[in-house]
């Protein structure tokens, strides 16, 4: 998935990055390089005092650290063309690699975008200091000159690029999610009657929660939080034995088994689940579940535990 391969692009471009800063040989570039890293760190390491973290501004963006890893990140990428030696025709290629990235990171990690192309700017700023000395003593070739003024230009106009991405995909309100005629009837019937309950739909639903506003049981990406905490594997196993009968466990896997299991169930079957605390059942209408049903709709149903 796009975005479990984005959590890595952080921490791989901060590792490249610094790998840049150490590679050049210039000590003005090294120190400054150094310099600009250290500050976006004590930076996110300020964000961690109360009296600062509290604001609305860092509790929304920089809390979490997030900015610190894409600003270095973007610092490498904006450092990297500095070091094209001039014969070589590589200097557009690794311009278009800085490019591509913001385009990549901007429908994911909106906010992330616009890091990144901060740090391009501060990179490519620091970058500038192994290149004036050039300038003070010879005049610069028509090639230099042209990918030197080039590459000024695209960096500081990625800042308003990224930002025009962040206006052009915003982030989708809840109310304003598309809807199935299941899911609108539900979100609509129990607005007022019971705004908190809790629904346990299939064990692969999806979106469910955020289309119908209503805490669900499980969905699709529950089974994954045992690769982010191991110890919670117990009991996500038993939430999946109990509720839909399919145990986490090696072989071979039936995901249709939980419409056999739920049909069979009894009245006193369902009850005995209410220590799990869901309130409503959603089911398909190819299965009829031995509880009252309260709507159907879109070629489902919704039950009430008993």
């Amino acid at each position: 998935m796009p975005y479990r391969l984005l959590n890595l692009l952080p921490i791989v471009g901060m590792a490249v990055a610094i790998g840049v800063a150490k590679e050049r040989s210039d000590s003005a570039i090294t120190y400054l390089g150094w310099m600009f890293i250290s500050l976006v760190i004590g930076v996110a390491i300020l964000t961690k005092i109360p009296a600062i973290g509290d604001l609305y501004l860092v509790r929304r963006y920089l809390l979490h650290g997030e900015f610190a890893f894409f600003l270095i990140c973007g610092y490498g990428l904006g450092l990297f063309p500095h070091g094209v030696p001039e014969n070589e025709g590589v200097g557009w290629r690794r311009i278009a690699i800085g490019f591509c990235a913001i385009v990549l990171v901007a429908p994911y990690h909106q906010f992330g975008a616009v890091c990144l192309s901060l740090g391009v700017v501060g990179g490519f700023a620091i970058g500038l200091t192994r290149t004036i000395p050039f300038y003070l003593v010879e005049a610069p070739s028509p090639r230099k000159l042209l990918f030197t003024s080039s590459f000024s230009v695209f960096a500081f106009m990625l800042p308003l690029f990224a930002w025009f991405l962040l206006l052009l995909n915003p982030p989708i309100p809840r109310p304003h999610l598309e809807r199935g005629e299941f899911e609108a009837a539900v979100r609509e019937q129990l607005a007022e009657v019971d705004p908190g309950a809790m629904i346990a739909a299939g064990p692969e639903a999806f979106m469910f929660q955020a289309q119908t506003g209503h805490p669900v049981f499980v969905d699709a990406t529950t089974k994954s939080l045992m690769s982010y905490m191991p110890e919670l594997g117990p009991v996500i196993n038993k939430m999946y034995t109990e509720v839909y009968g399919m145990p986490i466990e090696p072989g071979p896997y039936d995901p249709d088994r939980w419409l056999e299991v739920w049909e069979g169930r009894s009245r006193d079957d369902w009850a005995a689940l209410e220590p799990w605390g869901f309130d409503y059942v959603a089911a398909p209408d190819s299965i009829e579940l031995d509880l009252d049903e309260v709507l159907e709709a879109g070629g489902q149903r919704l039950y009430r535990m008993p």
